[in-house]
């Protein structure tokens, strides 16, 4: 089945927001040598002839890079160094960048990469990626966030929830009536069914007009017969409520069905309309960004927050006790300190777990992140305990599969110095067996059975390390 437009847009922008969290110096350190001074890295410039360290600068904090020898061009975030170094556009330099990185498969880099994309929409999207100020490629108007969460309010209290979605929240995700009736929901797909979503909307609140409803994420205005009309569209699925501080931030679906092409969770999102050719044909078409949902336990203050990926391992471990905090992709976690500040605002906080899949320990790009993720945490709040949770693969692939398959006794707890010795001994051993100098070499390679070989011999061996000798 062909890919649609409008899923290779879903999918691009999910990537770009996954790549935000990939460190400039990293990158640019993929393709030259760097040496670190102070806050920043040196190297010499691959644009010209350079043989004196000084010109070509890395400025981790800022994410950029910069040629003071080469000019204004020459410069920006590392996608950009990686589209002149490798001489190709700026989506194909993120598509490379997202796959030597662990954050999208060969497949999906095959699926999606080798196509070919209109230019004016690379250039578009490589201009708002670096913050063009031109209006015309500046990132769409986004409502505030008391204008989200009070339209999201009214979208929710007018949907209802389908038998089978209901039955499939007791039985397979084990959720309390309490906690579907505050956040799930089946999306509503019918015209009837947003026709009256709008009316509610306008009948609630009469002072948002059409123009202020294009900029709440997933709205959008469409000429129809020479008139803009506003409209919205959901995936067919189970919808719910992405919250922070109890305000509605954002909608996520997970999807009955997916196609080739598709993610099983989207977002209530309007932002494919940027991928269409003709500028004039939309309005509006902000998009949500990926913010972290924080889900707060009922009548505990054990001053423990946890961390994972996805709503509903967050939801077990809310009914655990915690306050869980949930990542929309492993490398999300910008800004986590400001929302750790706020949850300390109202309870203490005595220890944050971060409870990544079972199979980070195979995953370099998961694992890479777990570490830096834990690292900010540590330099920010150095009197919070902060460790990592870990399993093997065979007790279940989350935390919610654990809980549910009675081997929540069997984790281990890692500070972030024993994950990494330990991770560092196996790696060291693995890159002799294979004969490479690099994680590099296995990481950029597009021999899928060599990587796939790699990660399941990083998996096994870190397991048997952890739990069958020191960690």
């Amino acid at each position: 089945m062909a890919i649609t437009k409008k899923n290779r847009h879903e999918f691009i922008e999910d990537m770009f927001f996954k790549l935000e969290n990939i460190p400039v110096e990293q990158i640019v350190g993929s393709r030259i040598s760097l040496k670190q001074q102070g806050s920043h890295f040196y190297g010499l410039c691959p644009f010209h002839v350079d043989h004196h360290v000084g010109s070509f600068v890395v400025t981790p904090r800022k994410g950029i890079w910069k040629c003071f020898t080469c000019g204004d061009n020459f410069g920006g975030n590392g996608i950009k160094f990686i589209s002149l170094y490798d001489g190709i556009d700026y989506l194909q330099a993120a598509f490379k960048v997202a796959y030597e990185n662990n954050i999208i498969t060969y497949e999906e880099y095959v699926m999606y990469a080798e196509k070919n994309y209109d230019e004016a929409y690379v250039n578009r999207l490589e201009q708002k990626q670096l913050g063009s100020k031109k209006a015309s490629v500046t990132a769409k108007p986004k409502a505030p966030d008391a204008v989200i969460h009070n339209v999201y309010s009214v979208m929710k209290e007018n949907c209802s929830l389908s038998e089978e979605d209901y039955k499939t929240l007791k039985s397979e995700r084990h959720l309390s009536d309490t906690r579907i009736a505050r956040d799930y929901f089946t999306a509503p797909t019918n015209w009837k069914q947003k026709e009256n979503i709008l009316n509610a909307i306008r009948e609630a609140y009469p002072e948002y007009t059409d123009e202020i409803l294009m900029t709440v994420p997933g709205f959008y205005m469409e000429t129809e017969k020479g008139k803009y009309r506003l409209k919205f569209s959901f995936a067919k699925g189970i919808a719910f409520c992405i919250r922070t501080d109890t305000k509605i931030k954002a909608i996520q679906i997970r999807r009955y069905t997916v196609k080739e092409g598709q993610k099983r969770y989207t977002w209530f999102s309007s932002t494919f309309t940027d991928a269409d050719p003709d500028p004039d044909k939309y309005l509006g078409g902000a998009g949500c960004g990926s913010p972290h949902d924080i889900l707060y336990p009922d009548n505990t203050d054990r001053g423990i927050i946890a961390i994972t990926e996805g709503r509903f391992k967050s939801e077990v471990l809310r009914d655990a006790g915690n306050v869980a905090v949930s990542l929309q992709g492993v490398s999300t976690w910008k800004g986590i300190q400001d929302e750790i500040l706020h949850i300390m605002d109202s309870r203490p906080v005595r220890k944050i777990y971060l409870f990544y899949d079972s199979d980070m320990l195979g995953n370099t790009a998961v694992y890479d992140q777990s570490i830096a993720l834990l690292k900010a945490i540590e330099i920010t709040f150095p009197t919070i305990q902060t460790y990592h949770a870990v399993w093997k693969k065979e007790w279940g692939k989350g935390i919610d599969d654990m809980y549910f398959n009675g081997h929540i006794k069997e984790i281990k707890y890692l500070s972030s110095g024993q994950l990494k010795s330990c991770h560092e001994k196996v790696l060291k051993f693995l890159l002799e067996k294979y004969g490479v100098e690099s994680l590099d070499e296995i990481v950029r390679s597009k021999d899928k059975d060599l990587k796939e070989r790699f990660c399941r011999d990083l998996q096994d061996n870190s397991e048997k390390a952890i739990f069958d000798g020191e960690a």
